[in-house]
C-alpha cells in the first residue's frame, strides 16, 4: 500500500518534476529520457536482451562497478550484453570512458515512476541486476522482483541516514529489501544494522575499493611533459581552492621540487593559476600538452580521469580534502602506486582507513599546515625510509582485497 501511495505522489508532483528537471542545466535535454523516452550516454538499449545490469550513483562506486564487471568479464561469468545505470555526470563519464566495446551501455537511470521502470524492464529484460552500495529505487526493485531478475545489493553500505528512513517507513523499505536475491554488506557494522532490520544474517565480503585500486583504467591518458632538472614531483591531488594556503606556504620556501595540482574539479583550474600568477609562479595546463617544464613551472591538470597516472609520475602525494573541512579523499590511491603520502587532519570520509594505515606507521597525517610543511622538508631531506614505507603500505593495502572475487562466487551459487 505504501508502494503505491508513493507513485500516486509522484504522479500527481509530475508537473513540478519536469519543471525542477527543465530549470537545471545538467538535466534539461533529459526529460524525455526520465520520462520513458530513453536515450544512451553510450550503446544501444535495443541490444540489450537479457543482460547484466549494474547500477552504481558516485563515481567512486562506479569504479567499484566497473571493477566488478571487469572481473566478471576475465571469468565469464557475466552476460555478453551489461547496461550500467547511474544518477551522476562524473559516474557516467567514468564509464563511458572505461568501456570500449558495443557489449555494454551507459546511461542514466530514468525516473523511478511505475509506468516508466515497467517499460524500461521489459524492453531489457535483464536477467541479473547489481546495486553497488546503495540507491534503493521501490519501484525499480520491486518491478525486477516482479519480473523475475535475480538482484543483488553488492558491496552493501547501510548509512545511518537510510537506516532511520527504513525505520520512519518500514512498510516501504522492508519489501525492498525483501526483493533481493542475496544481500552482500561490506563491513560487520552493515550486517548489524540489515540484522536489526531484516532479522537475517547476510554475508560480509569486505570493500569493493580496495579491488579497484588494481584494475588498470582503460582510459587513455596523455602523456605528462618531462623537467629540466631531477627536482622530485610533489603531486597536491583532489585539491580545493580553499586549500591554496598550503601551495602558498610551501611556494614561498622555494624549495627544488616541481609542484603539480590535481583539483579537485577541474573547473577550479583558472581559480589555482590565478592564485599561482600572484606568487610568481608560472602555469601550464595538461591540456595544453606540454612536453617540458620549465623550473618554477607549475603544472595543473585540469583533465579527468588521470589521477592514477599522475600518482605514478610523482614523487610524494598530499591528498586534498583533508586541509579543509570536506573530510579527506581517497589517499589509498596513491598507496597503490607506492607513493608516500601527507594528508591533513580532517579524513572522517575515510576515518578508519586512516586509523589503520597510520597506527601502522604506513600514513603520515600532518596536523595543521605548518607540520604538513615539516613532513615535506623530512621527505625531502631523506626520502628513502619514506619510500621504504610506501611500499610497506602498499603490500599492507594487498591484504584487504579479494572482496569481489568473494561477491562473485557468493553470486554465483545462485546461478
Amino acid at each position: 500500500m505504501t508502494y503505491w501511495i508513493s507513485q500516486i505522489l509522484i504522479t500527481g508532483l509530475l508537473p513540478c518534476i519536469i519543471l525542477i528537471l527543465a530549470g537545471r542545466q545538467d538535466t534539461r535535454h533529459r526529460i524525455g529520457h526520465f520520462l520513458g523516452r530513453f536515450q544512451t550516454e553510450k550503446g544501444r538499449l535495443g541490444s540489450l536482451n537479457h543482460c547484466d545490469w549494474i547500477h552504481a550513483v558516485s563515481y567512486g562506486e562506479m569504479r567499484s562497478a566497473l571493477a566488478f564487471l571487469e572481473f566478471g568479464r576475465k571469468q565469464k561469468v557475466l552476460a555478453p550484453k551489461v547496461l550500467i545505470t547511474t544518477t551522476i555526470d562524473t559516474a557516467a563519464s567514468l564509464a563511458c570512458q572505461h568501456t570500449d566495446d558495443d557489449s555494454i551501455c551507459v546511461m542514466y537511470l530514468p525516473l523511478d515512476w511505475h509506468p516508466v521502470m515497467k517499460g524500461l524492464i521489459r524492453k531489457i529484460r535483464p536477467r541479473r541486476f547489481f546495486l553497488v552500495e546503495t540507491d534503493f529505487w521501490p519501484s525499480l526493485l520491486l518491478q525486477l522482483k516482479k519480473y523475475g531478475t535475480q538482484t543483488y545489493l553488492i558491496n552493501g553500505r547501510i548509512s545511518p541516514k537510510i537506516r532511520q528512513m527504513w525505520q520512519i517507513l518500514p512498510s516501504l523499505f522492508l519489501p525492498m529489501l525483501k526483493s533481493f536475491t542475496e544481500l552482500q554488506v561490506a563491513t560487520v557494522q552493515d550486517q548489524k544494522t540489515l540484522h536489526d532490520l531484516l532479522d537475517q544474517k547476510t554475508p560480509v565480503l569486505g570493500q569493493f575499493k580496495y579491488d579497484a585500486l588494481k584494475i588498470h583504467s582503460a582510459i587513455q591518458t596523455p602523456g605528462f611533459p618531462t623537467g629540466t632538472s631531477d627536482e622530485p614531483i610533489l603531486l597536491f591531488a583532489s585539491w580545493h581552492p580553499n586549500e591554496w594556503g598550503v601551495i602558498q606556504s610551501l611556494i614561498q620556501k622555494n624549495l627544488p621540487i616541481q609542484i603539480w595540482i590535481a583539483p579537485r574539479n577541474p573547473k577550479n583550474s583558472s581559480a589555482f593559476s590565478r592564485a599561482l600568477k600572484t606568487v610568481s609562479r608560472k602555469v601550464t595546463f595538461l591540456s595544453e600538452a606540454p612536453q617540458t617544464l620549465n623550473p618554477r613551472t607549475v603544472l595543473i591538470l585540469d583533465q579527468m580521469g588521470i589521477l592514477t597516472s599522475a600518482y605514478h609520475h610523482s614523487s610524494l602525494a598530499l591528498v586534498g580534502g583533508s586541509f579543509n573541512q570536506v573530510g579527506g579523499h581517497n589517499f589509498l590511491e596513491p598507496i597503490a602506486q607506492k607513493r608516500p603520502v601527507i594528508t591533513g587532519p580532517n579524513l572522517r570520509n575515510m576515518e578508519k582507513d586512516a586509523e589503520d594505515f597510520s597506527s601502522r606507521g604506513l600514513l603520515k597525517i600532518a596536523r595543521d599546515e605548518h607540520h604538513c610543511l615539516e613532513l615535506i622538508q623530512d621527505f625531502l631531506t631523506n626520502p628513502r625510509p619514506w619510500i621504504e614505507t610506501s611500499i610497506q603500505a602498499e603490500t599492507y593495502l594487498k591484504t584487504h582485497q579479494g572482496a569481489i572475487q568473494r561477491s562473485w562466487e557468493s553470486i554465483l551459487r545462485f546461478s
